[in-house]
């Protein structure tokens, strides 16, 4: 199975190869009850996606808006933010359509796959049976069944993943780290740049750059000559309701024989203006089932 940009994460946690730091998550308490659990949220989108009733005015859940409520509320908390809130509620979006455009703004989508590269959202809420993959959000909620990928800056917005956050950009800003995004994962996270951002992923996180970042029941990524201005720090929130990532079925059957791997040789330095490159490894990874 040759190793994808996407995939790359999962492949450099078994190397432990990876130049920019991995923080992994440890457990303050007890698996929460199933209904203040991101799978009980995403059990709810799986069926408004399957069918039209979101389409319809003043559409409302109010079992997934309390359970993002308690989650944002733990988290403030944990941070000593009381400002941070929901940026945006059910009751302030109007449903949307899936037409093509460059920007959705107030709107609220709910859909299987969200594909949509060029597209940036702004004061809407998404909601994803499957993965999201997004310009951008600004003050907005994005839930999705598997991984969120955003591919230019985003700020002010709460974005939860089933199984992974990739943000190929920076989140906040530095000149103003009050609008750092609230992101969360059952699975990984994985940042070019964290400012004021609150990160929580329960297999780990990854970060190349950070300026007050807040990382939840997880400790502070260690970056070699990183020069921050404002440091980021680790916080506790026992109450967080977000289990751990499921284990599928058929895991138990898959042997990892090993990996061949080996470095990028692309010079250290921006590309395009993103991400700085860091020799991360590449390769194949060799399984079989058992």
């Amino acid at each position: 199975m040759i190793i994808s940009r996407q995939s790359q994460l999962a492949v450099t946690l078994i190397l432990g190869a990876l130049t920019a730091s991995i923080a992994h998550a440890d457990d303050p308490r007890n698996p929460p009850p199933f209904k203040d659990t991101l799978q009980s949220v995403l059990d709810r989108i799986h069926k408004h996606a399957a069918s039209d009733d979101w389409k319809k005015e003043g559409f409302q859940d109010d079992a997934i808006e309390k359970w993002l409520d308690k989650l944002v509320g733990s988290i403030a908390a944990a941070a000593g933010r009381p400002d941070v809130k929901l940026p945006v509620r059910l009751a302030d979006v109007k449903p949307g359509d899936m037409k093509l455009a460059r920007e959705w703004q107030g709107v609220l989508i709910v859909a299987h796959d969200l594909d949509m590269p060029k597209l940036f959202v702004t004061n809407s809420i998404v909601l994803a049976d499957g993965n999201v993959n997004l310009l951008s959000a600004f003050r907005s909620v994005v839930v999705a069944r598997g991984a969120i990928t955003f591919h230019a800056p985003s700020e002010t917005s709460v974005l939860v993943a089933g199984a992974a956050v990739n943000l190929n950009r920076f989140d906040g800003q530095k000149q103003n780290l009050a609008n750092g995004s609230v992101i969360i994962s059952r699975g990984w996270a994985d940042l070019v740049e964290a400012n004021g951002s609150m990160i929580a992923a329960r297999e780990g996180i990854t970060v190349s750059r950070m300026e007050g970042a807040v990382f939840i029941n997880a400790p502070v990524p260690q970056i070699f000559a990183s020069r921050s201005r404002e440091p980021s720090k680790s916080v506790r929130a026992p109450e967080l309701p977000l289990e751990s990532l499921p284990v599928h079925p058929l895991s138990a059957k898959i042997e990892v024989l090993g990996v061949m791997h080996a470095e990028d040789n692309t010079p250290a330095g921006f590309i395009g203006g993103s991400r700085p490159t860091s020799r991360l490894p590449c390769g194949i990874l060799c399984p079989r089932m058992k």
